[in-house]
């Protein structure tokens, strides 16, 4: 029993931390939508961002499914890849962050939009 509770303990440790891992994953993520697009498109912009996501979790799992049903070890080596893909376009800059403006431009632009 003794041996039981410890691979317990372990199993429920190294959940939390990929948990732990998901939980920033998803901050970063509503962060950088924040960053990057205009005010007045942010409602938008989460629910794009937060579609993207959960389809991929969606579609992730049966799709490490597969691949460990072909070859046990694939799904490490392709997530690996795609974790490096991610933090490529991350650091790239592919995606442009935009220039932080004065609370008087931002009403302005604010303003301009709600015409007719």
């Amino acid at each position: 029993m003794t041996r039981d509770l410890r691979l317990l303990a372990a199993s429920l440790f190294c959940w939390g931390i990929g948990e732990g891992g998901f939980r920033v994953a998803h901050s970063l993520m509503n962060a950088g939508v924040e960053q990057r697009v205009h005010p007045s498109e942010l409602g938008l912009s989460y629910g794009l961002a937060e579609t993207v996501f959960g389809v991929a979790i969606v579609i992730g799992a049966p799709l490490a499914g597969l691949l460990y049903r072909a070859h046990p070890a694939a799904p490490f080596p392709i997530a690996l890849g795609l974790i490096a893909l991610a933090l490529g376009l991350t650091v790239s800059g592919r995606f442009g962050i935009r220039e932080p403006s004065s609370p008087a431009a931002l009403q302005a632009s604010l303003s301009e939009e709600s015409r007719p």
